[in-house]
């Protein structure tokens, strides 16, 4: 399975290789940077999944925290 993926991985490289040779630079540059913006969508997309589990308990302990401090009796003057 994992051989599988990795031959998938090199023929897709390949390809990607094969038709830059074949089309102007002008359209290379533009499918360049087609490429960095979805690498960089797809490492913020990451990120996010990644830190997903981390913002939702900070959130919650946020929520206890204002939860807390409303129930709390306020001394007036």
């Amino acid at each position: 399975m994992v051989e599988k993926l990795f031959a998938l991985i090199v023929v897709l490289a390949c390809a990607v290789m094969l038709l830059r040779m074949a089309v102007g630079a002008r359209r290379v540059q533009r499918v360049d940077a087609a490429l960095r913006r979805a690498t960089s969508a797809a490492q913020r997309f990451a990120s996010s999944v990644w830190h997903w589990r981390d913002k939702r308990k900070a959130a919650a302990r946020a929520a206890e925290e204002a939860i807390r401090r409303a129930r709390k009796p306020r001394k007036l003057h």
